[in-house]
């Protein structure tokens, strides 16, 4: 198990918590509560209504489509039995001895035995392979300092660290 200032700072979920995160991440839109004279103003961009309160409305609107890629391999994992995620696509960790250096990370998944570091990639238009190579050098060279960063936040057990490059 990872040290408990580890999951504060990074917003890392543990278990108990996965159900609650993995309900928000399977639904396509997002909600907001507004007074039901700003909804012309929310209408123009994008937003639908969806059900009306007592003295306010509920609006929503799709998660734009790269968000949605990212939830649903997130919600894979989670489902496979990973026990401590992120909570958030904030999750960032330290490449750098002084921890001043972040690598903004789509999902982190770990359970007893492994940890993934998943980097998506998510477009309506076709990809292009430089879009890859990009990527992965980024990632390459951050790669040693990230390790570190897993391995002495996780100093019990010997995880199999697995980076992978997630694409639609």
């Amino acid at each position: 198990m990872p040290t408990t200032e580890f999951c504060k700072e990074l917003s890392l979920a543990k278990s108990n918590e996965l159900k609650s995160i993995y309900k928000k991440r399977t639904n396509h839109f997002i909600y907001e509560t507004i007074k039901p004279e700003l909804f012309e103003r929310y209408k123009t961009e994008n937003w639908l209504f969806d059900k009306k309160n007592q003295h306010t409305i509920r609006i929503k609107k799709l998660k734009p489509f790269d968000e949605i890629f990212e939830d649903s391999i997130w919600c894979m994992f989670q489902k496979m039995g990973f026990t401590e995620m992120n909570k958030d696509r904030n999750f960032k960790l330290s490449y750098s001895d002084e921890n001043t250096l972040m690598q903004q990370i789509d999902i982190f998944a770990a359970d007893s035995e492994t940890i993934l570091i998943v980097k998506c990639k998510a477009s309506d238009e076709q990809l292009k392979k430089a879009s890859f190579k990009e990527t992965i050098e980024a990632i390459g060279g951050k790669k040693e300092g990230l390790l570190r960063t897993i391995r002495a936040s996780f100093p019990e057990a010997k995880h199999k660290i697995k980076f992978i490059l997630g694409l639609t």
